[in-house]
């Protein structure tokens, strides 16, 4: 390489897309040659916040935040923000990037314009995508060079990230590159077609286990029914990863009349809440159950469910146990009317809900004791050990009450002891079993059970049968070997 107007000992510098070619790999082996990427080059948090600064924009914290979150250190894009938002005097917010043209103008003019068609066609079709691999790209673009295409974006710093994740890269393009995309598609595209384009990318999202990029989509195609059917095949997982208020954000965004074709959004919207505003949790477990009832086709596992999260949320709130009756009432009717479950773990859920209600409200109820059986023999066939646990403390709270004085027949005590047994033995707690959060609680209800069990044999002493009471010691045996360290015990 020879630079015509370097003097000797100069430097020069040369600005290009893409990186340096493969005559200049010696350069750079010898360390002649320098390469500054976008890694080095984009501006941090803190060099965006002095370039604000510098314009005198009082941003807020949050503002600037939101402002770097969206230009990702691209110099030239701030700058062209601030421009077009005019910001010549501090302001308490930050810059309305809806007032983008300058941004959109000088994306048009140096990567859109430059591309040839079928790049530009893919550009806008894959945009519809927050993130991609070269399989989804090809999926929604219908594009069998996908992959190439992508690869040479990314190569060219046509504003393109790349990350290495399982067995084909991600690709994401940067936030303002892909909201000009996105407006260009609108004005180039019918709207059956954007919606069309929308809905696919939607799915793509979905099943690549984006949902809340599909949501999005959904949202924004106004898509109300698909963006339902997301929510509840979702609903679940997204509670168990604690993220219910997101949950009942997507349901308030639903109209109200596809709430309605749809009662399970109602429901789960009410379980996302049932914790935290127990009140506001009744209310909606109480519309779900309505809307079950009213719907076209009833969906009497729907209304069942509802009726077992309206006690839960009663219990919760801690206020009027008498609003229990209500549901005690209707479980009664649907256990009558053989309403089925959609699963083990839904059936002891309900049965420990049931069971609880009873013990407030109806103490003197005989079949009792079916719930808690109910919910021992459905927990053993659910792999949820926070459900199992549960059950079990339940059965320990019913067997000590009744070895406490209420009338319960010898050969009751053993069974429930028996069964009991059962929820310790084995994988119970599968490979939770072993875990610091669980070893307190299920030695201290080891050794409970341990000495009920000791009790029984005793009393089975008393009465002459001493097989029967050397079985129960045995069983008692059993418990101890397999019981945590002394260290961690809770005795």
């Amino acid at each position: 390489m020879r630079c015509a107007n370097c003097r000797r000992g100069g430097r020069a510098l040369i600005a290009s897309r893409g990186d340096p070619p493969a005559s200049l790999a010696r350069l750079r082996a010898n360390r002649q040659l320098a390469h500054l990427g976008w890694e080095e080059l984009r501006l941090t948090r803190g060099e965006t916040e002095s370039m604000v600064a510098q314009r005198h924009a009082g941003l807020g914290p949050e503002a600037l935040d939101a402002l770097y979150a969206k230009t990702q250190g691209w110099a030239a894009g701030l700058v062209l923000v601030l421009q077009q938002a005019r910001m010549g005097s501090p302001i308490a917010e930050a810059p309305d990037l809806s007032t983008r043209q300058l941004v959109f103008d000088y994306l048009a003019g140096e990567i859109l314009q430059k591309s040839d068609a079928r790049t530009q066609e893919f550009l806008l079709q894959t945009a519809h995508l927050a993130q991609m691999t070269a399989a989804l790209a090809q999926d929604l673009s219908g594009d069998a060079q996908a992959g190439e295409t992508l690869a040479r974006l990314y190569r060219d710093n046509y504003f393109v990230t790349r990350r290495e994740a399982g067995p084909e890269p991600v690709y994401q393009y940067h936030p303002m590159f892909r909201e000009f995309l996105l407006a260009r598609a609108q004005d180039t595209y019918a709207k059956e077609r954007r919606r069309q384009l929308q809905k696919s990318a939607a799915a793509l999202m979905e099943n690549a286990g984006q949902v809340e990029e599909a949501v999005a989509l959904y949202r924004d195609s106004h898509d109300w029914e698909a963006m339902a059917g997301l929510i509840e095949r979702h609903a679940p997982a997204l509670l168990g990863q604690g993220r219910g208020e997101t949950l009942g954000h997507w349901v308030e965004e639903l109209p109200p009349d596809v709430q309605q074709q749809h009662p399970w959004t109602a429901y789960w919207a009410a379980a996302s809440q049932v914790q935290q505003a127990p009140r506001e949790g009744r209310l909606g477990f109480e519309r779900a159950y309505e809307l079950f009832r009213v719907h076209a086709t009833p969906d009497a596992a729907g209304m069942v469910l509802a009726c077992s999260g309206a006690m839960d949320a009663i219990l919760y709130e801690l206020d009027d146990f008498s609003l229990l009756d209500r549901w005690i009432a209707v479980l009664d009717e649907m256990a009558r009317a053989g309403a089925r479950l959609p699963s083990p773990e839904a059936e002891a859920r309900v049965a420990c809900s049931m069971f609880i209600s009873l013990t407030l409200r109806q103490p003197q109820r005989r079949d009792i004791e079916q719930w808690i059986e109910r919910a021992i023999a459905n927990s053993l066939q659910v792999p949820d050990p926070n459900l199992k646990m549960f059950v079990g403390l339940l059965a320990e709270i019913d067997a000590s009450v009744k070895g406490g004085g209420a009338a319960l027949a010898p050969e009751q005590a053993e069974r429930l002891a028996a069964r009991l047994l059962e929820l310790y033995r084995g994988a119970f707690l599968a490979n939770e079993a072993q875990q610091p959060w669980c070893l307190r609680p299920r030695e201290r209800l080891r050794s409970r059970f341990s000495r009920a069990l000791g009790q029984l044999a005793r009393h089975w002493d008393d009465l002459g049968q001493p097989e029967r009471a050397r079985d129960l010691r045995e069983r008692s045996a059993e418990l101890e070997a397999g019981a945590p360290a002394a260290g961690l015990s809770d005795r």
